[in-house]
């Protein structure tokens, strides 16, 4: 047993088997990332129980393939931000970040308040030429902050039971939610569904304000697509209109830059309620 453990160690490739009985094999370079597995591959020598007959290590039985199979994927992101931009919205963001944490490839270190509210808004400077001062907005940092301060607040590191706390991190919320030029539906759609998760277990009354808060948001955005799309169908030259087929080619490649350009990737809308929620 131990000669067949010693040629597991020296294989530059590695398979690893879920409790559901998939397969995933990785190379030595992505186990090397992921401290959780490295510590996995080293223990086979003390421990029979880690690899079975057919030389696969066994995976903690909570990790799921599908959420697994993620996290490999995020190795390869060149931004914090691009977890939340590439996870499609059927997907629960909050058992990803659990596992992400498991593995050891958690964005670290968590953002404190101060920090979220630097990036959000202190970013001032001085025009000469305006003789006034400026915000300056950098949609790549107020996204990745926005998605470090999102993970955070899921693994529930702010102090809940402080009211203050609360009102900080509900006002974030608010900003991030409502500024649907800064951030993508697919970035808003998950700080929603951690926020709601929070929310409905440390102060549920603040969950009928985000719900309309957000439907006003997506209310806004898609008017505001709507508008771009008759701007650039006014656009079209007579000879595309001529052609319906062409014209609606073109228009839709039209609206896919629109909204690549305002949110950085083509992303699935949050939905949509039916009906406006009450105040009541």
């Amino acid at each position: 047993m131990i000669n067949d453990i010693d040629e597991l160690a020296t294989a530059t490739t590695k398979t690893f088997r879920f409790s559901s009985g998939d397969l995933i094999t990785l190379e030595d370079d992505q186990i090397e990332k992921i401290p959780y597995l490295t510590a996995l591959v080293s223990s086979a020598h003390s421990f029979e129980s880690i690899c079975n007959k057919n030389g696969h290590y066994n995976l903690d039985p909570h990790i799921e393939f599908k959420q697994f199979s993620f996290a490999i994927q995020s190795l390869s992101f060149h931004s914090v931000r691009q977890l939340f931009t590439h996870l499609p919205k059927q997907n629960n963001i909050i058992p990803i970040i659990a596992l992400l944490d498991f593995l050891g490839i958690g964005p670290q270190p968590d953002p404190s308040l101060k920090e979220v509210d630097s990036i959000f808004f202190s970013n001032i400077v001085y025009s000469p030429l305006l003789e006034n001062y400026l915000q300056i907005i950098r949609l790549p940092d107020i996204q990745d902050m926005t998605v470090r301060f999102a993970i955070t607040m899921a693994k529930e590191e702010y102090d809940f039971t402080n009211r203050n706390v609360i009102d900080q991190i509900h006002w974030f919320i608010r900003f991030i939610l409502s500024a649907y030029k800064f951030f993508g539906p697919r970035l808003r759609h998950h700080v929603y569904k951690i926020a709601k998760h929070c929310f409905s277990l440390f102060k549920r009354s603040l969950l009928k304000f985000l719900r309309k808060l957000v439907w006003k948001a997506e209310k806004k955005r898609r008017k505001f697509l709507l508008r771009a799309r008759l701007y650039r169908s006014s656009s079209l030259s007579k000879s595309d209109i001529s052609n319906p087929r062409l014209s609606a080619n073109k228009f839709d490649l039209l609206e896919a830059k629109e909204i690549e350009h305002n949110h950085g990737s083509l992303s699935p809308c949050l939905e949509l309620p039916t009906d406006e929620p009450c105040d009541n």
